[in-house]
């Protein structure tokens, strides 16, 4: 129950991404766009067809950017027996390059895990590799995690520790509304940090901007 809460809680408080009209992975497939339909009259004022003009455009080579501030979600803290439910509010910034529907990025991220009387951080490096359509875009990527660490109370005794290790992180970005200067989306990531004897496993959802 108090982990269902925490995760309510921090999805209900989302963070924001920002990104550049291109970062939305899919938009420069190969498409057909028309441009105007023609209605072919058998009598005045009746289409006895229609027939589309339309052009077929390749896919494009892009690039792009995207900066999340503290996407809000659910992360789990694990050491040995020792389990913890903890807030996270994660930031990164994202670059990435691609062509038609696939991307890749390198992630630089500050992830923290916030509870009472214990705190933790860690900075992800992570390689990301993306596929997507028009509206909506699939990401999932592996990296390695040089610096973090873990403030805690144990019996009353304060204690500290260095984390770092492995991470892999998997997603998913689609557009709630578009538009030509500025499309709304909304985002999800799900991570898991495995940092020597700690692991963090987190959920975080976000509302965007593309300009």
């Amino acid at each position: 129950m108090k982990a269902a809460a925490v995760a309510v809680l921090a999805l209900a408080a989302s963070g924001c991404v920002l990104g550049t009209q291109t970062s939305m992975v899919g938009v420069w497939r190969p498409q057909r766009k028309v441009d105007t339909v023609v209605c072919v009259e058998q009598a005045p004022g009746n289409c006895a067809r229609t027939v589309k003009v339309a052009r077929d455009l390749p896919a494009r080579s892009f690039g792009g950017g995207t900066l999340g501030l503290f996407e809000s979600g659910y992360v789990h803290v694990a050491n040995g027996s020792r389990h913890v439910h903890r807030y996270a509010a994660n930031s990164h910034y994202e670059y990435l390059r691609g062509r038609g529907a696939f991307a890749v990025g390198v992630r630089a991220g500050a992830n923290f895990a916030i509870a009472t009387k214990s705190f933790a951080f860690s900075l992800p490096i992570t390689v990301v590799g993306h596929f997507g359509f028009s509206r909506f875009s699939f990401f999932g990527g592996a990296g390695y995690t040089p610096t973090g660490r873990e403030w805690g109370t144990v019996d009353d005794a304060r204690k500290s520790s260095g984390l770092h290790g492995f991470n892999v992180l998997g997603g998913a970005r689609a557009v709630l509304r578009p538009a030509r200067t500025a499309r709304l989306t909304t985002n999800l990531v799900v991570s898991h940090e495995a940092l020597g004897d700690t692991s963090l496993t987190s959920v975080t959802a976000a509302l965007g901007i593309d300009y």
